[in-house]
């Protein structure tokens, strides 16, 4: 299995020499004495410099961070040194190794499916009773290679900006470094037939270094593929200074002979709980393409990791109120709801326990709804959410698509036949399916499967009332795995108002 790897890079004051200066802005000022007190500095550790000729080398399933960061001042009329140590960072992840398509040209096709821009105001601070805003600018972007789902190249980068309002009530943006968004020039490649040579174009590099199956006919095409991607960093509107970082991506690209099959497997893998994230899992498509030499080639795609949801409720028919008054009778909701959960993380069993006390047990009855899927239905594929929004029939996207989904019972406890209490009882879940070459994979198969149960028991209350214990309980089936989930309501019958 493919693990996701982190390379570091830390900076220097040597080789990167962007100018970085605060920019105006509509609504502020220069800060003319904003200045970095050290320049964002080169990459320094062994996998590039990030320039041109050193491009920072990005394998696939490995994830390059880049941060630079500095600190900067400003002197406000009044004398106050502010200062701050704005950071840009770069994440650049590349998490798959090998690339199969059916022609060459379709090697070398990098096309960005998704760019998203956002600005988030995280923060505002007062400092020696100044105002200084924080805002964060970020930017993600996919690009896929071959066109395809399972060829995405990620690049999400952020910088921070600060905002300082001076004693003369003015705005003064903070020296900062600006991240423009990545790009991959498209160029033409011819195939290199001669199986020596590599294929140079700019900004990608192609070599042949073997076939798969004996009869060069028939064998699919293995080639080493470099693309070459560049990010421009800024610093500052007013005197501009650009300088770019350069990656260099590499992978496995097999050009797979027409006459070779495909087959697909499904699977499933859980993963124990850890920092503070609970039990979540993973659904799994191998696909198995096997060529005229009876050679097999395997991929995997890997589905949105996700969680289980637990939703068990007990509420009042009357919600302001601790008491109410039904014929005469006086119904009182003592105390509060107490949970009692599995908190390792494992969600295993999730329980609310309440009390309620009416003046005769006999009036007592309840009322169970099947209540369904409250979000949509399994297999209503349109209601599927993927990276680029809800699936299409019409015209589908590859990827994966998700859906959470929860089967619920609900019932009603009655006094003198009118409502008192409603519980409820639902275990969400997240169904997915893959869209691949032209088909639909679904895991219909293992979708969550429910036993509910409703049941009233005799019993008495430690202060010795007679009562009866109404319990609405699931429990849920779901990949291996089983999980509880209950409303457990005792109501017993009172002599003396409990208050």
């Amino acid at each position: 299995m493919m693990k996701q790897r982190y390379l570091f890079y830390t900076v220097s004051v040597v080789a990167i020499t962007l100018a970085v200066v605060g920019c105006n802005s509509d609504e502020g000022l220069l800060a003319d004495n904003s200045q970095p007190s050290q320049q964002p500095g080169a990459l320094v550790n062994g996998n590039g410099t990030g320039n041109y000729s050193e491009p920072v080398v990005v394998n696939m399933g490995d994830t390059a961070v880049i941060t630079l960061s500095k600190e900067c001042s400003y002197t406000d009329p009044d004398g106050t040194v502010f200062t701050c140590e704005p950071k840009t960072t770069i994440n650049f992840y590349a998490p798959q190794d090998t690339v199969h398509v059916d022609d060459f040209e379709s090697l070398l096709k990098i096309k960005e499916k998704l760019n998203i821009n956002t600005n988030i105001q995280d923060l505002e601070m007062i400092s020696d009773d100044k105002t200084i805003n924080f805002t964060t600018m970020k930017n993600l972007q996919k690009f896929g290679i071959g066109n395809e789902w399972r060829y995405n190249i990620t690049v999400d980068m952020a910088y921070e900006v600060y905002h300082y309002v001076n004693s003369q009530n003015e705005t003064i943006d903070m020296a900062y470094v600006k991240t423009n968004s990545a790009d991959c020039c498209s160029a033409d490649a011819k195939e290199d037939l001669t199986g020596i040579t590599p294929v140079l174009m700019s900004p990608m590099r192609v070599k042949r270094v073997a076939s798969q199956g004996s009869d060069g006919q028939t064998a699919s095409k293995v080639y080493d593929v470099t693309a070459m991607f560049r990010v421009d960093l800024e610093g500052g509107d007013t005197q501009p200074s650009t300088q770019s970082i350069y990656f260099e991506v590499h992978f496995v690209g097999v050009v797979q002979n027409s006459n070779a099959s495909v087959t697909y497997r499904k699977a499933y893998e859980w993963f124990e709980p850890h920092d503070n994230l609970p039990i979540r899992c993973d659904y799994i498509v191998y696909r198995d393409s096997r060529n005229a030499s009876g050679e097999v080639v395997t991929e995997e795609a890997r589905s949105q990791r996700c969680s289980i949801e637990r939703a068990p409720g007990i509420s009042k028919a009357f919600p302001n109120v601790n008491k109410y008054t039904i014929n005469g009778a006086t119904i009182y909701y003592v105390g509060e709801i107490v949970t009692d959960a599995d908190t390792t993380g494992y969600r295993s069993y999730m329980i609310d326990y309440v009390k309620t006390a009416v003046p005769d047990l006999s009036k007592l009855s309840h009322i169970v709804y099947k209540d369904g899927y409250l979000t949509g239905t399994p297999g209503n594929w349109k209601i599927y959410s993927g990276s680029e929004g809800r699936f299409n029939p019409e015209n589908p996207l590859p990827g994966w698509y998700i859906k959470g989904l929860q089967y619920r019972e609900a019932s009603d406890l009655l006094y003198d036949d009118e409502a008192i209490r409603s519980y409820q009882a639902g275990i969400h879940f997240y169904d997915r399916f893959l869209y691949i070459d032209n088909q639909l994979i679904d895991f219909l198969d293992e979708q969550m499967t429910y036993d509910y149960n409703f049941k009233v028991e005799d019993a008495t209350m430690s202060t010795g009332e007679p009562a009866k214990v109404f319990t609405h309980e699931c429990t849920a089936h779901y990949l291996g795995k089983d999980f509880y989930i209950a409303t457990v309501d005792s109501v017993y019958q009172y002599t003396t108002p409990p208050f």
